[in-house]
């Protein structure tokens, strides 16, 4: 199974190193943009 996730990435990605980022927030911050995300857009 790792294989098959691998060979696909490999093929996509490029042969030089990337640089992985993460976001944090916080918690104050994930509620808000649970709500405003989840209104209608009317």
């Amino acid at each position: 199974m790792a294989e098959t996730a691998a060979l696909p990435a490999d093929e996509v990605l490029p042969e030089r190193p990337l640089r992985q980022w993460v976001l944090s927030l916080p918690q104050a911050l994930w509620f808000l943009l649970a709500t405003v995300s989840a209104r209608p857009s009317t």
